[in-house]
């Protein structure tokens, strides 16, 4: 990516897409914010290389298509221990990186939608470079 496209990216915070690579931008948080297309639905992740599994608010599930099972379980976050439901997404997609019969988690109590280890573990690699995060498919 050119000069341009960096500093654009990070004063709009975009990702840019070369190829089968993704560069998200450090936000002013200090996270990286993505947004992915799941079951064909925008929704905005933070993300969690600490979560193990991506998860969504059940909201977003529901827009999403996202089937509300009964398979709950307990599991500890960063705000303490919650309940979520085991569930999968058709579709997971983020510029040209997509997954198909994805895991996903469905939180019942937290709005935060984490992009987990079980999608960065998927790809060839990803780290950070400098202010950018980058997924290598």
């Amino acid at each position: 990516a050119d000069f341009g496209q960096r500093l654009r990216a990070e004063a709009t915070g975009s990702e840019i897409v070369a190829g089968e690579t993704v560069r998200i931008p450090m936000s002013d948080d200090g996270h990286f914010w993505v947004t992915a297309r799941l079951n064909g639905q925008d929704v905005r992740f933070m993300v969690d290389s600490g979560a193990s599994v991506t998860t969504v608010s059940r909201t977003i599930a529901q827009a999403a298509g996202i089937p509300i099972t009964f398979r709950r379980v307990m599991v500890s976050t960063a705000n303490g221990r919650a309940w979520v439901t085991k569930s999968h997404a058709e579709a997971l997609q983020i510029g040209p990186i997509e997954r198909f019969d994805f895991a996903i988690d469905v939180n019942e109590t937290d709005d935060m939608n984490l992009l987990g280890m079980n999608f960065l573990s998927s790809l060839e690699s990803w780290r950070v470079e400098g202010r950018f995060l980058v997924l290598q498919a």
